[in-house]
């Protein structure tokens, strides 16, 4: 009897491990004979970060730009080796400084240092073409959405250049002035090797996030653009 329930339990602990393998093998037979490809991988690099109204330039400077980093996973179902989908899972951490015109403050304006943590779903199409021998390089458009689950503002000039009605700001929550949620479209480029399995990736963010606390804001909505630099490690299936 022990002898019976040891062989069976032996049988199922292989068919456990084979039966994975070999859908595994089923999938990349089936995707390979469409013309298809998946790959996944990890990804990391830098974030470049500017807020409120980035493209009128007049009023863009350096002092309301910031830094910050990223990293997450990606994946990427890719056709004929041209066409391809990509989404991804990144966190990031970026700091900046943003304008702000509290009612209290006769000068007009002062500026306050935002930190954020965010978490953010992009998905890219993109078109993918050699440039010379082994190297590659895509285009790609798409949108995106990102929640900000951590965060802080504090004034650069002085705390209380940033009190109205006895109010001390913040960035999220009751009374807080930024929305955690924000999305808008992506674009960007990527240059690839056929024979590393590295590549770098140069993203372009633009959002529009919705303000409150109309004492401190200027408008209603804030734009945002951010340029992310981006290296990624495939894996393929």
């Amino acid at each position: 009897m022990k002898i019976r329930f040891r062989l069976t339990l032996i049988l199922l602990i292989a068919f456990a491990g084979i039966s994975p393998n070999l859908q595994a093998a089923d999938f990349r037979s089936k995707i390979k004979g469409r013309g298809c490809r998946f790959m996944w991988g990890v990804k990391a690099g830098f974030d470049f970060v500017t807020a409120d109204k980035p493209f009128a330039l007049p009023e863009f400077s350096f002092d309301n730009g910031g830094l910050g980093i990223n990293a997450g996973f990606t994946a990427r179902m890719q056709w004929r080796d041209r066409w391809y989908v990509q989404p991804a899972l990144t966190l990031s951490y970026d700091t900046q400084s943003v304008e702000l015109m509290p009612q209290n403050v006769f000068d007009g304006k002062t500026y306050a240092s935002v930190r954020r943590g965010a978490v953010m779903l992009p998905i890219h199409l993109g078109y993918k073409f050699t440039l010379v021998g082994n190297s590659r390089m895509s285009i790609f458009s798409g949108g995106w959405v990102s929640y900000s689950f951590a965060g802080e503002i504090s004034s650069s000039d002085s705390d209380e250049r940033l009190l109205v009605n006895n109010r001390e700001p913040v960035l999220y929550g009751d009374g807080g002035l930024w929305s955690r949620i924000s999305a808008g479209p992506a674009f960007g480029a990527t240059l690839e090797s056929t024979t590393f399995p590295l590549s770098l990736t140069i993203d372009g963010y633009v959002g529009v996030t919705q303000m409150s606390r109309s004492e401190l804001c200027r408008y209603n909505y804030m734009t945002e653009s951010l340029a992310r630099l981006t290296f990624v490690y495939w894996f393929k299936l």
